[in-house]
Order: structure tokens, then C-alpha cells, then sequence
């Protein structure tokens, strides 16, 4: 899947959404259509461990005077919800495996014309809600796209 100039933002966050949902493995045995790897929080009860995948940023530049290809810079947030420490940090270490081993894979992000990988940061977060406690990592991966 090549990533398209007017939808390159969407394409991005849906390829690596896919790849993430191929390569993951869920800890739980999900009843039909129960998401575990999703674009945005989810709206309805949500059923921990899950991943949220979103873009927190752009930046574009031309490559060359009267070039019409530019070259953009995109940050994508990977966030992993777990029950507890032990759950997040296995599901985190497997994500961040996995996004780095999509470079090399045959229908990779090279193969998307997603380039530049980098983990820019990975932040553990504790929230007490009520009763319950949610441990999350939110890791910031920073990828380069060339839109002709």
C-alpha cells in the first residue's frame, strides 16, 4: 500500500494501525469485532490491554526549488493501556519490536513508502481513576514520507 499524497495522514496511521494489529498479540480471547489496536480511545467500556495509534504532528518541506516533491515529517502516537506494570511493559517491548521490524519486512514501511524510523520517546503513566488503575506507555516514533 503506497502511501497517497492527499490522504497521507490517514494512510500512515491505517497502515501502521493494520501492521500493529497483525503483529500484536492480543492477551485475551476477544468476543466479534472487539477491538485491540485502535485509532482513538474508545467511546464504549473499554477492555484493557488495548492500543490507541493517532498522528500528533506534521511538518512538510520541498525537496529543491521548483520541486514538486516534498518531504514530511510525521510523529505518531503509539499508546499501550494495560491492567497492570508487567502487562504493559510486555505489550510495549512487543510494539516497539514489531514497529522497528516493520522496516524490513516485505510489505513494511518501505514498502508503504514510510521511511526514517525513530522511537523518540517512550513515557510510562499511572492513572487512578475510582477504583481502577490503568497503566499506560506512551511511545512518540517519528517517520518520513516523500509525496510526489
Amino acid at each position: 500500500m503506497a502511501i497517497n499524497p492527499d490522504n497521507f495522514i490517514q494512510d500512515i496511521v491505517l497502515f501502521l494501525k493494520t501492521y500493529l494489529m497483525a503483529s500484536v498479540n492480543d492477551p485475551l480471547s476477544r468476543a466479534g469485532g472487539v477491538g485491540y489496536v485502535m485509532t482513538s480511545f474508545p467511546k464504549r467500556e473499554v477492555i484493557y490491554p488495548l492500543i490507541t495509534i493517532k498522528n500528533t504532528g506534521i511538518t512538510t518541506s520541498k525537496l529543491g526549488i521548483g520541486s514538486s516533491t516534498n518531504r514530511v515529517d510525521v510523529k505518531i502516537e503509539v499508546r499501550v493501556w494495560a491492567r497492570n506494570s508487567k502487562e504493559v511493559d510486555t505489550i510495549t517491548q512487543e510494539v516497539i519490536h514489531d514497529m522497528r521490524e516493520a522496516q524490513y519486512a516485505v510489505s513494511g514501511t518501505g514498502a508503504s513508502d514510510i521511511y526514517g524510523f525513530k522511537l523518540a520517546s517512550c513515557v510510562p503513566i499511572v492513572e487512578v481513576t475510582g477504583d481502577n488503575t490503568v497503566h499506560s506507555k506512551v511511545m512518540e516514533y517519528n517517520y518520513l514520507a516523500i509525496l510526489t
